[in-house]
């Protein structure tokens, strides 16, 4: 059941973040950034009551909703646009790192 609701959501967000990277959709950067995102919406959902503990007027209601996800848009843009401007070449090669 989550596959068929989920899927969807995460293809067309892994496809949106290979545009920006200029990735292959199934390649290793595009699903770790599209991991990380899906796993910041998921968080906010299954530890809302923890979350609301710790911060006061914190829901998923909104305007506190549009907050979020305007927050965690701005904060994985950071993070995608520099990885964009990154070249496989210019990593390190860590097959050999032991």
């Amino acid at each position: 059941m989550a596959r068929l609701s989920v899927m969807p959501v995460y293809r067309a967000l892994s496809g949106l973040i290979a545009a920006l990277l200029g990735q292959p959709i199934d390649s290793e950067p595009v699903r770790m950034h599209a991991a990380s995102v899906f796993g910041q919406c998921i968080i906010y959902r299954t530890s809302q009551s923890i979350i609301e503990r710790i911060y006061d007027n914190l829901g998923l209601q909104p305007p506190s909703a549009d907050r979020i996800a305007d927050h965690v848009t701005a904060f994985s843009l950071a993070a995608i646009h520099p990885a964009a401007n990154t070249t496989a070449s210019s990593r390190p090669d860590k097959s050999n790192s032991k």
